[in-house]
């Protein structure tokens, strides 16, 4: 494995590529989509860094934000780059886990915060209903 290229794939042709399911969205619903989520995202991270720093939230509030990050980071990687379905499968439903967690655990401190996870935790659900489908049409 060339480590340097980590990265270096074409996920629209991939994803093109794949047998998909018939109410699979469009390429570029993905790309609309994640803008938004990845915007709600940052301002919901942000405002976290921010609140911990002023010791206003406990710095505990970190952990599923932050593995819900990594898990969302590494399914590009997973499904494109090592086109291993099943495993991006499991990664992806850990995705929805540490989405819930990440909103439970700020629930009591900042209710906007998961409530801005709403359309993240909606896109989601249907994304692992439809990597499900990718996972059997493509084993």
């Amino acid at each position: 494995m060339n480590f340097g290229n980590l990265m270096d794939f074409n996920t629209q042709g991939q994803y093109l590529d794949r047998i998909r399911p018939e109410r699979a969205p469009e390429t570029r619903v993905f790309g609309t989509v994640w803008s938004i989520l990845y915007t709600i995202m940052a301002i919901v991270l942000i405002a976290l860094i921010v609140e911990v720093i002023r010791k206003k939230l406990p710095a505990k509030l970190f952990w599923p934000f932050g593995l819900n990050l990594l898990f969302n980071m590494i399914f590009t990687y997973i499904q494109f780059g090592l086109a291993n379905f099943q495993l991006a499968f499991v990664d992806i439903v850990l995705v929805l886990l540490t989405i819930v967690r990440s909103m439970v655990a700020v629930w009591k401190y900042r209710k906007w915060m998961s409530i801005a996870y709403i359309p993240y935790l909606v896109w989601v659900c249907i994304a692992t209903v439809l990597q499900y489908q990718v996972m059997m049409l493509n084993s």
